[in-house]
């Protein structure tokens, strides 16, 4: 099936009118910057997805998204060891993966001196 120039624009007006279409971002998009400026207007960022044929765009696309995961030429593809969680009001944070386990650590160095005499200066080595 065709899609013609005045199916895009009927599209756009709609989607630009309806709540729906704009919080779930269910779109017919022609065209990578007016993909990326759509997909990245709005206040939610929890996924995304993107269908190409060409993997190098695919890549360029979703680093230029901001959305806690997206799917290129696949959907709901998940992982318990993979990070996943959302940007901007989708969520803060990452479920599954190391990076969830980062939320709940904090890094804390400690050095002892194991000499039997006290440091005379701390901040010089020997």
């Amino acid at each position: 099936m065709q899609v013609s120039d005045e199916d895009v624009q009927a599209i756009a007006a709609l989607q630009e009118q309806n709540k729906v279409m704009r919080e779930e971002m269910a779109r017919v998009i022609i065209g990578q910057d007016e993909v990326i400026e759509k997909m990245n207007d709005n206040q939610y960022g929890l996924s995304s997805g993107i269908y190409t044929k060409d993997i190098n765009r695919g890549l360029r696309v979703s680093n230029a998204i901001r959305a806690g995961i997206t799917f290129v030429n696949t959907y709901r593809l998940i992982s318990p060891s993979a990070p996943f969680g959302g940007m901007k009001d989708s969520g803060y944070g990452k479920e599954a993966g190391i990076e969830s386990i980062k939320d709940y650590t904090r890094i804390k160095t400690t050095w002892f001196n194991t000499s039997d005499t006290p440091m005379t200066d701390p901040f010089t080595m020997g």
